[in-house]
């Protein structure tokens, strides 16, 4: 009879806390979906089938498996996504998410429709450095818990949940808990557009996260903790209809419609918040173009 050795869910998890605890050999499936052979201090031997493991503890010659996929630990400080250079304008709002990306600022922009918030947002990543090996890892586990794969492991990620979103599937937990889009942004940056619209409740939720960056999930048969050390970019129209300061609409809410609108942001989210940005619409001029600064 032959003995498969097969992958299981949490493996990643549970070789890094194997690490931690000092643990210097492990035997993990050849079917594995990562190659982390560049992992310092602890030696992976890759096998098939049981009878593999207990040849190798008795002196017989290992065989040279390795892991049928190999995604591997990268450095590259390659980004493929939005730049800075096709920003026209707003020099203020690129040199304050400069200081946000240097001190790991949470970012709020406020802003008529078509300002320009979710472009800024969403070449913040662009400027952010490459992830350490230790930081890759942690991230792999969780992607690896949600059952979910990143677009690249050596980049900080971006998650951008739409505001219809569940509180479980942004905070995490669930019947079966994984880790949710505070954690799958781990290390990189959180982008909630049309903040107003997210459910009171769900934005209270960040609290924790913003604050110790980490989660604490309670069940009934325990508690899990995910870690959640994520920038926050936020973006917000200033009422309803989206345009209560432009230069070119005209805005139709009340000011008590308006009020009502910017008070579904909780005080609390406010003062976890440093760098608050209200953006104007710029003209488009296309020589300007040439004058802007790269990621």
């Amino acid at each position: 009879m032959t003995f498969l050795i097969i992958k299981v869910k949490g493996m990643l998890p549970a070789i890094i806390s194997a690490k931690r605890l000092g643990i210097k050999r492990l035997f993990i499936p050849h079917d594995c979906f990562f190659s982390i052979q560049n992992l310092d201090g602890i030696e992976l031997i890759y096998v098939e089938h049981l009878k593999d493991v207990i040849d190798y503890l008795s002196g017989q010659p290992e065989l040279p498996l390795l892991p049928r996929e190999t995604p591997t630990l990268l450095n590259s400080t390659f980004f493929e996504g939005k730049d800075f250079q096709y920003i026209i304008g707003h020099h203020h709002a690129k040199r304050a998410l400069e200081i946000a990306a240097a001190g790991c600022h949470n970012v709020f922009m406020s802003g008529p429709s078509g300002c320009g918030k979710s472009l800024l947002a969403e070449s913040f990543s662009s400027i952010l450095p490459s992830l350490l090996p230790e930081f890759q890892l942690e991230n792999m586990s969780l992607y690896e818990l949600a059952n979910s794969q990143a677009p690249t492991y050596n980049r900080p990620p971006f998650r951008n949940p739409h505001h219809s979103a569940s509180a479980v599937s942004i905070i995490g937990g669930g019947s079966s808990p994984k880790p949710g889009e505070v954690s799958l942004a781990n290390h990189g940056t959180l982008f909630l557009d049309e903040m107003a619209e997210f459910p009171k409740r769900t934005l209270d939720m960040l609290r924790q996260p913003l604050e110790t960056g980490q989660v604490t999930i309670g069940q009934a048969n325990g508690t899990v903790t995910y870690p959640a050390k994520f920038i926050l970019v936020a973006a917000m129209n200033p009422c309803p209809c989206g345009y209560n300061g432009s230069k070119t609409y005209y805005c139709t809410c009340s000011p008590k419609n308006i009020q009502a609108y910017q008070n579904r942001i909780s005080g609390p989210i406010e003062d976890r918040i440093d760098i608050l940005l209200n953006l104007q619409s710029v003209k488009l001029n296309p020589e300007q173009q040439e004058q802007n600064e790269t990621s």
